[in-house]
C-alpha cells in the first residue's frame, strides 16, 4: 500500500483568502512517514482539500489551543494555522472512513451568497448541542468534479462521504460525543451537490438561505471598491486582489465558470458576456435559484429562508429554523444566539465589513440584471420569493 506522509510547511501562497483550498497554497517540504491511523485519533488533524490529480486527501494538523472550528470559515482558519500537512493516498483515505459512522443528525445549510448564511451558522455554534463547520472546503472542490467524463455518480458518492464523515470525527471546536447535530455551511456553488448529498442523507434537515439578485450582486461587487474608484487607500490592495481574482474567474470563463457554475452554460454566452462585471454573482445567484427548483421538482424538504425577512425579525425566524432541525433550545440559548445577529459574523476577515465598501449599481446595470432574469421563465424577476419558507 502506498505510504502517507507529513510535509513541513515552508511558506504560504495564496493570493486571497477566498480561493478554493488546494495542495498548492502551501510551500511543502517532505518528510517522514505517518501511520495513517492518527488522523483518526488526533482531533487537531483535519480534512483540508482533495488533490483531485493524485488522487490524494490533505489534512492539516493545527494546534490544540486554537478554536478553528469558531472561525467564520473554516478553511481559511485551517490556512492560517497549519503546523504540518499530512497526504494520504484515496484508498487510505477511504478506509479510514469507512472506520467512521455517519454522522448522527446532518443539517445542511445551502444559500445564494450574501445572504446571512455566515450568520445563521454561527448562531448554530452557540448550541452545545451543534457542531457547525462553515465553509469546508471539500465540497466546494468536489463541484468541480461533478460533470467531468471521468468521474461517475458512485465515485463523488464514495468521496462526499468519506469527507464527511472525517470532517465530523472528534474536533477540538466540539467532541463529536457531546454533539446531537452535525451542521455544514456550505459555499454557494455547492449546492450542485445537494441531490448527491440528500442520496447518502435523505434524513438531513436542508436549509437554502437567499435574497433578491439586485441586493446579493450588489453584495458581492462590494469587494471591488467604489465604481470608478482607483484611489482604494490603505485597504486598497486586499480589494484589488479580491477584483483581480473575480476579474480572473470573469475571463477564464471556460474553464472556472462552468466548472463552478455549470447551470450558467444553458445561457446564450453573449448574454453572460453584455453583464461583465455582474456575470459572476449573477452566475453565483442564479446557480442558488435554479437549483432549489430542481431539489423542489424531485420532491426534496427544503426549508427557504428569505434575507430580507429574516433581518427583521431573526430572533423568531432562527427559533423556527432550530425547530424545524430538531434542535431543543432553551430562551436563554436562543437569546444568545440571536445576539450573533447584531455583531459581523465575518469580523477578522477579508470579507468584515471594515474591509468591505458599499458598492451601489448604476441604473445600467440594475436594467441589465431585470432584462437578463426577464428571459427566464422560472425566475423573471430579482425579488423573487420561493416556497417552503418561514415569514416574519
Amino acid at each position: 500500500m502506498e505510504k502517507s506522509y507529513i510535509f513541513k510547511i515552508k511558506g504560504r501562497t495564496r493570493l486571497i483568502d477566498v480561493q478554493l483550498a488546494s495542495l498548492t497554497d502551501f510551500d511543502l517540504e517532505k518528510g517522514e512517514s505517518i501511520e495513517p491511523a492518527a488522523i483518526l485519533s488526533d482531533p487537531c488533524i483535519t480534512l483540508y482539500c482533495l488533490d483531485f490529480k493524485n488522487e490524494k486527501a490533505v489534512f492539516v494538523k493545527t494546534p490544540s489551543h486554537i478554536n478553528i472550528g469558531a472561525h467564520p470559515f473554516f478553511y481559511q482558519a485551517q490556512y492560517k494555522n497549519a503546523e504540518y500537512v499530512i497526504v494520504i493516498p484515496y484508498e487510505t483515505f477511504h478506509q479510514l472512513a469507512n472506520q467512521l459512522p455517519d454522522p448522527r443528525h446532518l443539517d445542511l445549510i445551502y444559500s445564494v451568497g450574501r445572504c446571512g448564511s455566515t450568520l445563521l451558522s454561527q448562531a448554530f455554534k452557540e448550541l452545545p448541542q451543534a457542531f457547525c463547520l462553515s465553509e469546508p472546503d471539500v465540497y466546494a472542490q468536489i463541484v468541480k468534479l461533478r460533470y467531468k467524463p471521468n468521474i461517475n455518480r458512485s465515485q463523488l458518492l464514495d468521496l462526499l462521504r468519506s469527507c464527511t464523515r472525517l470532517l465530523f470525527k472528534p474536533n477540538p471546536s466540539h467532541p463529536r460525543l457531546e454533539a446531537t447535530h452535525m451542521v455544514v455551511k456550505f459555499r454557494s456553488m455547492s449546492i450542485e451537490l445537494a441531490d448527491l448529498l440528500y442520496e447518502l442523507y435523505p434524513k438531513a434537515r436542508v436549509l437554502f438561505l437567499y435574497r433578491n439578485a439586485e441586493d446579493t450582486i450588489k453584495s458581492f461587487l462590494s469587494i471591488m471598491g467604489p465604481t470608478g474608484s482607483h484611489n482604494w487607500g490603505r485597504k486598497g490592495k486586499l480589494r484589488f486582489k479580491l477584483y483581480v481574482a473575480l476579474l480572473k474567474l470573469t475571463m477564464n470563463f471556460k474553464t472556472d465558470l462552468f466548472d463552478l457554475m455549470p447551470i450558467i452554460q444553458y445561457y446564450p454566452r453573449d448574454m453572460i458576456s453584455e453583464l461583465g462585471p455582474l456575470s459572476v454573482p449573477m452566475a453565483l445567484w442564479l446557480t442558488g435559484i435554479k437549483r432549489f427548483f430542481d431539489l423542489k421538482r424531485n420532491n426534496m424538504e427544503i426549508l427557504t429562508v428569505r434575507y430580507e425577512d429574516f433581518k427583521i425579525n431573526y430572533q423568531t425566524i432562527l427559533s423556527k429554523i432550530f425547530s424545524y432541525c430538531g434542535l431543543d433550545v432553551s430562551e436563554k440559548l436562543l437569546n444568545d444566539a440571536s445576539k450573533i445577529f447584531l455583531s459581523d459574523s465575518q469580523k477578522e476577515t477579508s470579507l468584515a465589513q471594515g474591509v468591505l465598501q458599499k458598492r451601489d449599481l448604476s441604473s445600467h446595470e440594475l436594467n441589465l440584471i431585470k432584462e437578463f432574469l426577464s428571459k427566464d421563465p422560472e425566475v423573471l424577476v430579482g425579488d423573487v420569493v420561493l416556497p417552503g419558507g418561514i415569514r416574519s
